[in-house]
């Protein structure tokens, strides 16, 4: 039987019911987004940031043989060797107990982060700095970062 109520009532109504998760929805969504959009609009107009090169040469600075040999061990757990075994295991557990719901979440997610970070990649075509020579030269583009993405993507919900 269908209902008589207004799209406005309907609408308060959901509102009442749900404002939490919709308050945490726009904080964990919609802002981050407002803040990439903004950082995308400055790499697309000016390339870089007025800051990029005193707060990399700031971090260059504190480098030792030491942590760069940590740093090159634990780079490729970003995407290739961590997160995507991670996500495949929780993958089978997910199919295993049948929950098709957080495992439709779970691919879509991840898919879903991995194309938008290759679109933006090629859109905003951000090289990486080249101030001094790396240990691991990487091909692709530096902005968004891949590690970055894929692990909050691999994150709960």
């Amino acid at each position: 039987m269908a209902t008589s109520r207004s799209f406005p009532q309907f609408f308060r109504q959901i509102l009442a019911a749900r404002w939490r998760t919709l308050l945490l929805l726009f904080t964990g969504v919609v802002l981050p987004l407002i803040g990439f959009e903004q950082f995308a609009i400055v790499i697309g107009q000016q390339g870089t940031f007025a800051w990029d090169q005193a707060i990399l040469t700031a971090i260059h600075s504190t480098a030792q043989s030491m942590l760069d040999r940590i740093a090159v061990t634990i780079t490729p757990l970003g995407v290739f060797y961590g997160v995507f075994p991670i996500a495949t295991l929780i993958s089978i557990g997910l199919l295993y107990r049948r929950r098709w719901r957080s495992l439709s979440y779970l691919l879509i997610t991840l898919l879903g982060s991995a194309l938008i970070n290759r679109t933006a990649k090629i859109w905003l075509h951000r090289d990486r700095p080249d101030l001094w020579e790396t240990l691991t030269p990487q091909t692709d583009f530096s902005f968004p970062s891949g590690h970055a993405m894929s692990s909050m993507s691999l994150g709960p919900p």
